[in-house]
Order: structure tokens, then C-alpha cells, then sequence
């Protein structure tokens, strides 16, 4: 079972890593999730291949991907949106105007009015 492990359990890590990258690329808030599942199957790895020097990094992103998922899922009230044209209030003229959004996608206020 050992050698097993260490032989394939490499290959289901690589993709996992893959699609999440992908998902949190994409904003989607559960792509951290994703990633803390996945650290924990490197933990399996790095403690059934001896691979010590991995546990700095395994640590390391337990604590970011823990804290990129609360922060994600605690920005109640913001929408996230990507690049793409938007309307926006036009605080001078109390209409709306079109913008093109441009480099990443910005985090914007919801109104609530």
C-alpha cells in the first residue's frame, strides 16, 4: 500500500492542484476547499514518503488556503465581477454609464439603495 501511495497518489495531486488553481482563477469561492482537501492528501504523501522537507510548505499553505476561503466567503455585500462591461451610477447625472472594466476583476459594492 506504501508503494502505492508514493507511486500514484502523485498524479491525483498534480491534477487536484490543476483544477484548483483553475477554479480560484475563476473566483469561484470553494476553489480554497479544494485546496485544503488537497494539502491534506499531501500530508498523506509527505508522512508515507519520508518527504520531511515538504512540511514547511504543507503548513504553509494550510494557513493560506484557510485564510483565503474565510476571507472569500466573508465579503458578504461585495460582487465580484469580471472583466466585461458594466453599468455604473453616474453620480453627476443620475443615470448610468457604461465602463469597460479592464485588467483583474475589481470587487464592487452592492448598492443597496
Amino acid at each position: 500500500m506504501t508503494e502505492a501511495i508514493a507511486i500514484y497518489l502523485p498524479w491525483l495531486l498534480s491534477a487536484i492542484t490543476i483544477y484548483m488553481t483553475v477554479l480560484a482563477g475563476n473566483k469561484a469561492r470553494h476553489a480554497w476547499l479544494f485546496g485544503l482537501g488537497n494539502q491534506a492528501l499531501w500530508l498523506v504523501w509527505i508522512v508515507t514518503t519520508g518527504a520531511w522537507g515538504l512540511i514547511p510548505m504543507n503548513i504553509a499553505l494550510w494557513v493560506v488556503y484557510a485564510r483565503n476561503h474565510l476571507r472569500w466567503t466573508s465579503e458578504q455585500g461585495a460582487l465580484v465581477v469580471p472583466d466585461k462591461r458594466v453599468p455604473l451610477k453616474d453620480p453627476q447625472s443620475n443615470g448610468t454609464v457604461e465602463a469597460l472594466r479592464s485588467g483583474p476583476a475589481q470587487t464592487i459594492a452592492e448598492d443597496r439603495s
